[in-house]
C-alpha cells in the first residue's frame, strides 16, 4: 500500500473543526489504497479536547509525535494574566482592549510569521527526513492553518524526492484573522511571500471552496483543486430526529464576532414580543466558544436572554444528541472581504442531519450556491432584517405544521468517504 504522510497541528484529542477534515480522511484512505501516516505535536496548544475523537483513529494508524515550543505560555508568565486564555492562534477577547491586549497581538503578528508555531518548523524537517526514508514515503501532505505546516512542506520538498500536497482549510495572505494582529507593511508582504513560495513550489493545492481556489489561481497563475469540507455519513446510523414540543434553534461551533448577527437577536426579541406561540416554545441553543460580548448582546433582550442556553464547548457526541433535538439549525457565515468563499465546516454536518438551516451572510457566496442547491431555507444578507423575520417564521411554521424536514436531494456528495474517494484519485494522479 502506498504511504502518505500528514503533517497537521490540530489531532485528537483536539477538539474542533479544524482536526475534523484530516481525522475522517484518515479514517477512510486505506480503503482507497493509501496508508497515511500522521505527523503532530506532542504538547499543542489548544483549549478544546475532544477525547470521543480518539476513537475515530484506527489502530493501524501510525501517529508521530514531536514536542513544540509555543510562545503562549510565555505570554502568560510576561503579562501575569492566568484567565486569558488563547484559541487557535488568536487572542480571546474577553479582555477587552487594553493596552496589553494591542501588545500581545503586535507581537504575535510581527514576530511569528506566518504563525507562533514556525519554530516547529527546522526541527520537524530535521525528524521528518528519516521518517521520509524509513516509511517510504511518496507524497507529504501540509494542512493549514496554522500556515507554518506548510513551511515544513516547504522544506521537505527540497530535500528530498517526494510529491507534495498543500491544503488550505482558510486563507493565507487574505485571511481575515490577520487584521487583529495589527500588522506591518513588511509583515504583510512576508505572508505574501511565503504564500506564494508554498503554491507555486507544491506539487498540488487544495482548499474547500471554488471561490477560495479562483482567487488563488488568479494570483499564481496555477491550477488549484477543490475538495470541500463535509459530514461522516456512519455518525448518522443510529440517527433520530426527534425535536419534540420546543422549537429549538441550535448553533454549533465558534461563535464570535466575525460571525455576530446583532439584528438576528433583536428579530427573534421582536417575533418573541408579537407571536404568543413563537414566545412559548422558542428556545436558542449555543453549543460552542461563545464570545462574551454576543452574550452581553443577547442578555440586552429580555425575552431572548430568558430563553437562551449556552452549554459552551461540547464533545461531538454530545453535539450529535443536540441535533437529535433541534427544530432549526443556524449557520452564521463571516463577515469578512473573503466571505464569498467562506463555507463553514459545520454547513456539511447540518445538512447530513436533513434538518432546515436559518443561514445569515453573503447571498452571493459558494454557501448560498449550496444552500439553494439543496433547497433550505433561503439565505438573509446580514443586515436584511425583514428576510430574516420571514425566513425564521417559515421555518417555525413548517415544525408546527408537522413538515418533513428531509432535503430532497441526496447530499452523500459530501459525505467524507465521497470525499476521500476524490482525494485518493488525485493522489494517484501524482
Amino acid at each position: 500500500m502506498k504511504k502518505v504522510l500528514v503533517i497537521t497541528y490540530y489531532w485528537p484529542p483536539s477538539g474542533g473543526g479544524g482536526v475534523q477534515r484530516w481525522l475522517k480522511f484518515t479514517k477512510y484512505l486505506p480503503e482507497f489504497g493509501w496508508e497515511p501516516v500522521i505527523y503532530t505535536p506532542s504538547n499543542p496548544q489548544f483549549e478544546n479536547k475532544d477525547l470521543t475523537l480518539l476513537q475515530g483513529v484506527g489502530k493501524e494508524i501510525k501517529v508521530l509525535k514531536q514536542p513544540i515550543r509555543e510562545p503562549y505560555q510565555l505570554f502568560k508568565k510576561l503579562f501575569f494574566f492566568k484567565k486569558r486564555t488563547f484559541k487557535q492562534g488568536v487572542v480571546s477577547e474577553k479582555s477587552g482592549r487594553s493596552v496589553i491586549d494591542f501588545l500581545i497581538s503586535w507581537i504575535r503578528g510581527n514576530f511569528f510569521i506566518p504563525d507562533p508555531r514556525v519554530n516547529w518548523v527546522k526541527p520537524s524537517v530535521e525528524f521528518l527526513g528519516k521518517v521520509i526514508k524509513e516509511e517510504q514515503i511518496s507524497i507529504v501532505i501540509t494542512t493549514g492553518p496554522p500556515h507554518s505546516m506548510h513551511l515544513i512542506g516547504l522544506e521537505l520538498k527540497k530535500k528530498y524526492d517526494i510529491k507534495w500536497v498543500a491544503d488550505f482549510r482558510d486563507p493565507w495572505s487574505d485571511w481575515d484573522i490577520l487584521d487583529l494582529f495589527h500588522l506591518t507593511k513588511k509583515s504583510r508582504k512576508t505572508h505574501k511571500k511565503m504564500e506564494k513560495d508554498v503554491v507555486l513550489a507544491s506539487d498540488m493545492v487544495i482548499t474547500v471552496s471554488n471561490s477560495w481556489a479562483k482567487n488563488l489561481n488568479e494570483r499564481y497563475g496555477k491550477d488549484i483543486s477543490v475538495i470541500t469540507n463535509g459530514y461522516d455519513a456512519e455518525d448518522f446510523i443510529n440517527f433520530t430526529h426527534n425535536p419534540g414540543r420546543e422549537f429549538r434553534l441550535l448553533h454549533a461551533g465558534l461563535l464570535n464576532n466575525y460571525r455576530n448577527s446583532e439584528i438576528l437577536w433583536k428579530v427573534i426579541e421582536e417575533l418573541l414580543t408579537e407571536n404568543p406561540q413563537f414566545k412559548e416554545s422558542f428556545k436558542l441553543v449555543l453549543a460552542g466558544n461563545v464570545n462574551d460580548a454576543i452574550i452581553s448582546q443577547i442578555n440586552k433582550f429580555q425575552f431572548l436572554s430568558e430563553r437562551t442556553i449556552t452549554l459552551g464547548y461540547i464533545q461531538h457526541k454530545q453535539l450529535m444528541e443536540e441535533y437529535s433535538l433541534a427544530s432549526a439549525l443556524l449557520l452564521l457565515q463571516n463577515k469578512s472581504a473573503n466571505s464569498d468563499g467562506h463555507i463553514p465546516a459545520k454547513f456539511f454536518e447540518y445538512l447530513g442531519t436533513g434538518i432546515p438551516i436559518l443561514a445569515i451572510g453573503n447571498p452571493q457566496s459558494d454557501l448560498a450556491k449550496l444552500l439553494d442547491r439543496y433547497k433550505s431555507m433561503k439565505i438573509s444578507e446580514p443586515e436584511n432584517e425583514r428576510l430574516m423575520k420571514e425566513t425564521l417564521l417559515s421555518i417555525f411554521s413548517s415544525f408546527r405544521g408537522g413538515k418533513s424536514t428531509k432535503q430532497p436531494e441526496d447530499p452523500s456528495v459530501f459525505s467524507r468517504k465521497n470525499l476521500t474517494s476524490a482525494l485518493a484519485g488525485m493522489l494517484d494522479n501524482l
